[in-house]
């Protein structure tokens, strides 16, 4: 990708599904959005696993772009550019609104495209309904966000907005085992288009 930062052979990023990549990928997007004029984060293809909170916080613009994505068949790979959570995570906690968040977007004019978020497949039922607050991505005090060609596999919540407005939303899917979108206190238009959620049905 042109003029991208790559995360994984400029930031040393594995994307194996077993170190921690956190670390890195926030201190990729700390170089962007402290930079003159921000930039584009590119996630190769991969499988990021994360123990921490990604954070966007304020300052120039950033867009986090990965490959694209498929979702697993029988043989339950997964292929194309996604973003694990950890089952136990050290995370930003909200305390006013009781949420757990996995990348947290507090920078006006950050864009999400062409990545899936996930978290262990074996998670049970009861794990989940005890972390029903997590949300894969959370937009917090911050406008004129947009996600697109997002997926959404074995999360509690998808995207949750709060405090935001002007958000674009456009071609998400998946299965949350919650809810997909959460939306409280919403600033200005959210613009939804293109959405497809299925029941989480194999839950064991």
């Amino acid at each position: 990708m042109t003029n991208a930062i790559d995360v994984k052979s400029e930031f040393h990023a594995i994307g194996d599904g077993v170190h921690n990549d956190a670390p890195n990928i926030n201190a990729a997007i700390k170089t962007i959005i402290e930079s003159d004029y921000g930039g584009t984060l590119y996630f190769p293809p991969g499988r990021y696993r994360c123990e921490q909170t990604l954070f966007v916080p304020n300052g120039q613009q950033i867009s986090l772009i990965g490959n694209g994505w498929r979702p697993p068949g029988d043989s339950d790979s997964l292929s194309g550019s996604w973003i694990e959570f950890a089952a136990k995570m050290e995370g930003e906690f909200t305390q006013d609104y009781d949420m757990w968040q996995g990348l947290k977007i507090s920078n006006p004019g950050t864009r999400i495209e062409n990545l899936a978020f996930t978290q262990p497949s074996n998670l049970s039922t009861n794990h989940r309904n005890n972390n029903r607050n997590f949300a894969a991505i959370s937009i917090y005090n911050a406008n004129d966000s947009f996600i697109s060609n997002v997926h959404f596999l074995y999360v509690s919540v998808g995207l949750w907005i709060a405090n935001g407005g002007r958000v674009s939303i456009h071609r998400i899917s998946g299965n949350p085992f919650q809810i997909g979108v959460k939306i409280k206190r919403a600033l200005d238009v959210v613009k939804i288009a293109d959405v497809h959620f299925w029941d989480f049905t194999n839950d064991t």
